[in-house]
């Protein structure tokens, strides 16, 4: 935003010139073609670094005259004089790698300096059947469901499930073709475990849904 970047302008040239300007006994005037300064002139919400400046700026008694640029010519004096380098010549004809940083590309490196790179460790990988993981956990569902079959029946009711007899290829209670999980705490801990630590993680459509009844 222009007008703060104009306020920081201010700020910075009234620090370097503090021990002039700061506690006089007389107001002194700033010449500026910061128009956006004038933005300031009405109440303002401050955030804390527009604060921070507004507390530095009480240390100063001062006038704000804003000049446009093509009439400000003291400051262009001060700031561009004529006899200045203004830098046309800058940057030109500069070599940023000289030829004597190339050496010989048919150079080569002996082995007592580059060393023996060492034989990397044998890994071994363990590789799981996922079919076969999945199988397992499906039958560990199934077996705690028949454990909870009275509330497998009221669920059934309450929230239309798909009971075994309706659906006999999975053998299972089940929720819009998902498996679901009984309210046991054992069983929970163990699909959390498999979800966080093991395939499922990494993996979407597992077939395992969320338990549809109370905790």
């Amino acid at each position: 935003m222009t007008y703060m970047r104009e306020l920081l302008a201010m700020v910075k040239a009234l620090k370097h010139w503090r021990h002039h300007l700061a506690g006089t006994k007389n107001p002194f005037t700033v010449v500026t073609d910061h128009a956006n300064l004038a933005y300031w002139k009405e109440s303002r919400d401050l955030n804390h670094r527009t604060a921070r400046w507004h507390g530095f700026l009480q240390d100063y008694w001062f006038n704000i005259q804003i000049t446009p640029g093509k009439n400000h010519s003291v400051a262009d004096f001060l700031s561009r004089h004529p006899l200045a380098n203004k830098g046309i010549n800058d940057n030109t004809k500069i070599t940023i790698f000289p030829a004597e940083r190339f050496v010989d590309s048919k150079y080569i490196i002996p082995d007592h300096i580059k060393g023996v790179a060492p034989t990397p460790p044998i890994t071994t990988i363990q590789l799981g059947d996922i079919d076969s993981w999945h199988n397992t956990l499906d039958q560990q569902v199934a077996w705690v469901q028949r454990q909870h079959a009275k509330t497998m029946r009221e669920w059934q009711t309450q929230y239309q499930l798909c009971s075994p007899a309706q659906d006999p290829h999975l053998r299972s209670w089940t929720k819009d073709g998902k498996l679901v999980v009984p309210p046991d705490v054992g069983l929970k801990r163990n699909l959390m475990r498999h979800v966080h630590d093991g395939y499922c993680h990494r993996l979407s459509g597992t077939g395992l849904g969320a338990p549809v009844g109370p905790g």
